[in-house]
């Protein structure tokens, strides 16, 4: 059926058959990683990590931390008082409208482990350090493919 309604939408497919799995990726897929053929052409291919570790330093902290906690949330404080940092990760969590899979996970998250502990030490530091270790993960997962461990 997969297969079957990639070709519908004009998409690219490439099958392989084995005894235990059959597969069909589609470039019009939004899961990269799935095809072995995709994971074999990374191991070795170091810009993917470089690239990697470019997007998330400019992503975590030029983009979301220092917009969010380090501009937004002193700003916040005159209008929400001390409830800045709840209506501050809540305005993180619906930032992420673009997945709306993680929206409340998003402003969970946003409120707990990056707008607090940013509002209560009056750091934006505090949300780049805790922001930052979900980037690491991903470098190590990233760094893992390039080893050809995936």
């Amino acid at each position: 059926m997969c297969i079957a309604s990639a070709k519908e939408n004009g998409c690219k497919t490439a099958h392989t058959k084995t005894r235990h799995q059959t597969w069909a990726t589609s470039t019009c897929s939004l899961v990269f990683f799935e095809s072995q053929a995709t994971l074999d052409r990374l191991v070795g291919a170091w810009w993917s990590l470089a690239l990697f570790v470019v997007f998330a330093v400019v992503n975590t902290f030029l983009g979301e931390e220092l917009l969010f906690h380090g501009v937004l949330l002193p700003r916040m404080q005159g209008v929400f008082g001390k409830w800045s940092w709840v209506a501050n990760g809540v305005l993180f969590g619906f930032y992420h409208v673009h997945q709306p899979w993680s929206i409340a996970e998003s402003v969970i998250g946003g409120v707990l482990f990056l707008a607090y502990p940013s509002w209560r030490f009056r750091s934006t530091w505090m949300g780049v350090v805790i922001h930052s270790a979900q980037s690491v993960f991903f470098a190590f997962l990233v760094l893992g493919v390039e080893l050809g461990l995936a």
